[in-house]
């Protein structure tokens, strides 16, 4: 499966917190971890463009991690704290946002 090149992560998915010189690496370490998902769930992508979506959002949770601690904002409030480890029921949470991710055989493909 094709890894998106960092132009698809700025200019179509409009990622903004990976350098490019970082993204190769991230986005290798993504697809892995989506490679898993799709092994243990019936994954469809709807709309074409979804599983590159998904590598790109997984990157950079994997990148969060990787960096150590995430500024959190709410209003006038911020803090910050350590980055937790992508989980794998992380990386199918971030996988359900952009595709159908279902245990088994998704509803309406039975004969």
């Amino acid at each position: 499966m094709a890894i998106p090149d960092y132009v698809f992560y700025k200019d179509v998915f409009l990622g903004a917190e990976i350098l490019e010189e970082d993204w190769d690496r991230l986005a290798a370490r993504a697809d892995e971890r989506l490679a898993q998902l799709e092994r243990a769930y019936t994954v469809t992508d709807p709309t074409g463009c979804g599983r590159e979506k998904t590598v790109c959002a997984i990157a950079e949770k994997i990148g969060d991690a990787e960096n150590g601690d995430v500024n959190v904002s709410i209003g006038s409030v911020s803090t910050s704290r350590k980055a937790a480890e992508l989980t794998d029921t992380g990386v199918a949470r971030i996988a359900q946002t952009y595709l159908g991710v279902y245990r088994g055989v998704p509803h309406g493909c039975l004969p």
